[in-house]
């Protein structure tokens, strides 16, 4: 090593701290006031679901089923955002399950953040005007991997006694002329494996087809 490469080292070595977190401060926020404006894509599969939704006639029943645990959320849990406030922000009928039992919990988060950290009973109303057991309504967990689903569409009363507070399903409007997967006019699962959409498919659309 050179005594001029030395002396270069040594100057970077002395200088004052202040002025190094000023530059990482620069770096770090310059993007942020001043953002490069990279095009975001639509893929197709995208734009189908989104139009697929809005085509919907209002009253459709929707089914949601939170398919993944919390170790899928980096991945899924923007699409669980998503897809709520898109089918709350429509004329439709929402049932949300989830046949992985974190899924209740994350469905659970996503709910109460739409709500604005509300409970999403009276939370969501608030936002969207969805009133909690006539617009839509939350099962929570369905045991039982894919029995489970196949039980859901003979009977959802039976399946799921009570929804996700402890309401019993018996005394919840909407699900008054909800009762096995024929009342479903769509089903979205949001899954990272295994029960997921294969299952829902077996279970599901080849039976009720």
């Amino acid at each position: 090593m050179t005594e001029a490469e030395i002396t270069i080292w040594e100057k970077l070595e002395n200088i004052d701290r202040r002025i190094i977190y000023l530059l990482l401060w620069i770096a770090v926020l310059w993007p942020l006031l001043s953002p490069i404006g990279l095009p975001v894509s639509i893929s197709d599969e995208t734009k189908i679901a989104y139009e697929y939704i809005e085509n919907l006639a209002p009253g459709s029943v929707v089914l949601v089923s939170f398919d993944h645990s919390f170790a899928g959320m980096p991945e899924l849990y923007p699409h669980d955002l998503a897809f709520l406030h898109h089918l709350f922000s429509r004329p439709l009928k929402v049932v949300i399950i989830a046949i992985w039992q974190e899924g209740s919990l994350v469905a659970e988060m996503a709910l109460k953040e739409l709500a604005m950290g509300e409970d999403p009973r009276t939370g969501i109303e608030k936002v969207y005007g969805k009133k909690y057991g006539e617009d839509w309504v939350f099962l929570g967990w369905v045991p039982g991997g894919e029995t489970g689903m196949r039980a859901l569409g003979q009977d959802m009363h039976t399946a799921v006694p009570a929804d996700f507070w402890g309401t019993p399903v018996t005394d919840i409007p909407m699900m008054a002329n909800i009762k096995t997967a024929e009342d479903v006019d769509l089903l979205v699962s949001i899954e990272s494996g295994t029960p997921g959409a294969p299952e829902w498919i077996r279970q599901w659309w080849s039976v009720y087809q």
